[in-house]
Order: C-alpha cells, then sequence, then structure tokens
C-alpha cells in the first residue's frame, strides 16, 4: 500500500515505516494542482540551471548507502512539498518514479551537502550516473528505459532543490533507524550478564537508560528541527545531541566488551577442543573491537569542523555502530555458549528462543562466522528475561 505524502513535515514514525517497509510513495492530484507554478512565475533559464548544477556537483569517494538515498529522497519529497516556492509537477513526479522504480542517484560521501543534493538532482535532467538493479549506470541510459524524458529546471527551483538540510537528516536517521534493535539488544544483554557475570559493573545499567534516553531526546530533537523552515533549523543542537548519544553509546559498549571478555576467557578455561581454540579467537577478537572502540568518538576540538561540515560526525557515527552490532554479537555468541558449557538452564537466558545450533558448534572460527551472528542479531528481537 502506498503512503501518500502530503504538506506537512513527516513524523520520524512515519519515516522510519516508510523506510523498514519500502513503502511506495503518492501525492494526490489535488496537491499537484495546488503546487503547480502559476504561468510566467518560473523564467526559462535552464541552461543556467543546469550550468550551476554541473558546476557544483562536486563529492568523491565511495557511494553513499542506497538506505541514504532512500531516506533523502523521501524527505526531499516532503521539504518540497511544504515549500512557499512554486515547483512543477514534474519535479515531483519524477522523484517518485525514482523512488518507487528503485532508481537510486549515485551520491558520493566526500562532498559538502549542497554538493551531494545537486548530485542528487543530476539525473532529473539525464545527467550524472544511478543504480538500477545493482548496477551503476548513465541516469541517460536508465531513462531511455522507462522513457523518460529528461526535465528543465529554473535557476529558482534549483536554489530551493540544493538549499536544504535533507542529506544531513538523512544520514543522521539512517545510523538512528539502526540504533533502536541495538537498545533493544543491549537492555536483553545487560540482563544476561547480571546473572552469569562475576562483577557487573553498576554504571552499565545506568548508562544504558541514560543512552535509551539520549536516543529519544535525539529523535525528538531532529523532529522539532526538521518541520522548521531551512532558516530556523538549528543544526548545532542537532550536531550536539547525536554527539551525547555516541558517547553513551560507546561508554556502555566499553563496559559490554571488559564483560563478554571476561565471559570468553572463563569459556577457554572450562571447555575442550576444538571449542576451546574458538573462545580463544573470539575473545582476541572482541579486544580487537575495543581498542577500535576506544579510537572512536569525538573531543571538544572536534566540534570547530562540525559547525560547517558534519560529514566527520557522520564517519565516527557509522563507525560506533558498525562496531556495537560485531561486539553485541560476540556477546550474544558468548552467552549462548556459557549456556552450554555451565548447563544454566534456557529460562534463564531466554536461550530457548534464540536456540541456533551453528552458534553452539563452532565448527568456524568465531571471526569468520561473526557476521552470520551479526544478520542474526539484526533481524532478531530478544525476548524480555524473566
Amino acid at each position: 500500500m502506498a503512503y501518500t505524502l502530503a504538506a506537512e513535515p513527516l513524523s520520524l514514525e512515519n519515516l522510519e515505516k516508510i523506510y523498514e517497509e519500502k513503502s511506495l510513495l503518492e501525492i494526490s492530484p489535488e496537491l499537484l494542482a495546488k503546487l503547480r507554478p502559476k504561468e510566467g512565475s518560473l523564467k526559462s533559464d535552464s541552461a543556467t540551471a543546469e550550468a550551476f548544477l554541473l558546476s557544483h556537483g562536486l563529492s568523491f569517494g565511495p557511494a553513499v548507502p542506497e538506505g541514504v538515498i532512500r531516506l533523502t529522497l523521501v524527505l526531499q519529497l516532503a521539504t518540497l512539498l511544504q515549500q512557499s516556492q512554486p515547483v512543477q509537477p514534474d519535479v515531483l513526479q519524477r522523484l517518485l518514479a525514482f523512488h518507487n522504480r528503485e532508481v537510486w542517484p549515485v551520491v558520493h560521501e566526500h562532498g559538502l551537502p549542497t554538493s551531494q543534493l545537486t548530485q542528487l538532482g543530476l539525473p532529473l535532467l539525464g545527467l550524472g550516473k544511478v543504480s538500477f538493479q545493482g548496477y551503476e549506470l548513465n541516469a541517460a541510459d536508465v531513462m531511455d528505459i522507462f522513457s523518460w524524458q529528461p526535465l528543465t529546471l529554473t535557476a529558482p527551483e534549483v536554489d530551493n532543490f540544493i538549499n536544504q538540510n535533507t542529506f544531513t537528516y538523512a544520514n543522521l536517521l539512517y545510523y538512528l533507524f539502526r540504533f533502536q534493535p541495538l537498545v533493544n539488544w543491549l537492555e536483553y544483554l545487560i540482563g544476561v550478564f547480571d546473572g552469569i557475570a562475576s562483577d557487573q559493573p553498576a554504571s552499565l545499567p545506568a548508562n544504558w537508560q541514560k543512552l535509551k534516553a539520549a536516543l529519544e531526546n535525539t529523535r525528538g530533537i531532529i523532529q522539532e528541527n526538521y518541520a522548521r523552515p531551512v532558516e530556523k533549523q538549528d543544526l548545532a543542537q542537532v550536531r550536539d545531541s547525536v554527539l551525547g548519544l555516541l558517547n553513551f553509546l560507546i561508554k556502555v559498549m566499553a563496559a559490554l566488551t571488559d564483560l563478554t571478555s571476561e565471559t570468553y576467557d572463563n569459556l577457554v578455561s572450562t571447555s575442550e577442543p576444538p571449542a576451546t581454540t574458538s573462545f580463544a579467537k573470539a575473545s582476541d577478537l572482541v579486544q580487537s573491537l575495543q581498542k577500535q572502540l576506544n579510537l572512536t568518538g569525538l573531543n571538544p576540538t572536534d566540534t570547530i569542523i562540525l559547525n560547517k561540515d558534519m560529514r566527520l560526525l557522520h564517519h565516527e557515527l557509522s563507525e560506533a555502530i558498525n562496531l556495537t552490532e560485531q561486539i553485541m554479537a560476540l556477546a550474544f555468541w558468548s552467552v549462548t555458549q556459557v549456556g552450554k558449557v555451565f548447563s544454566l538452564t534456557p529460562g534463564n537466558l531466554t536461550l530457548s528462543a534464540y536456540y541456533h545450533s551453528a552458534f553452539f558448534v563452532p565448527k568456524k572460527m568465531a571471526s569468520d562466522q561473526l557476521q552470520k551472528i551479526v544478520d542474526f542479531t539484526r533481524i532478531t528481537t530478544p525476548a524480555p528475561l524473566t
């Protein structure tokens, strides 16, 4: 079922639902008619507009993840629908078509937000690159497939298109939407380790509660700022809330790695080959991830850079979440092994809901099967401890 966009800000709940369910989008014909520019209101200076886009679409490095592009298209559509400036219905329809047909403009990671939005807009003119069905193609070639004609944009439309903060929000939300499952797993693992660890730090549950509150606060701040006109949005407030969230995550994960490392040490001392070797490798991997975690984060001097460019924050948030997923996967694997080796009753750990033979019989080294466990935790919601 398609989600109908309206001339009002999207709630983060609806945006997350669109993103998770990969919903199709639509705009009512009545709203499109209302947004149609009056005749003569947009002067035909498309050549100047095209030259402007070509000169500003400068970025390099790896392509931005598809998820960020999907979120940017949704946010850009929602933002254009709220603007007082006129916009051609053809532009909105083409952006809808990009989203619904999964034609993703190729945007590179290293570039200012205006440059990235410019790259997002180039395929409207039949320029630039797009990703379609797993292939990077010329936008003009994909337009031929769908019998789409290049659009013409005027200077006011281009100015309105690129002078938004949608790419910044899309980058942050892409990682924040991955955050909630991590929070659920952290709650579960903290409860499990409370029953098996020799000395769980008292600060761990307290910092987890602060992390959970910081996540809700950050979502609220992003929602509040996104709903404002672009000139009234306070990106410094958004930045500071995300920095606080990142710092709490690092504190919680540092404590969790200590508990996980202790668990693997106990497993090594009480198991037999070949399990002993796998547990020792897992312990080494945990310590390696902990060292990487210690290097993650931003210090106060970095905020000077962040005042004008939040790419550094996006990078650190990405690194922290990737490390968190790996550490939690290893933590989960360790407690499933404790449930086997020490014969703890499944009810104490709710292991019965998550039994997976591949995790209990370490036929491969932990580093080889880590991604499999990460994938498992991504698609599984842990049951509350009883």
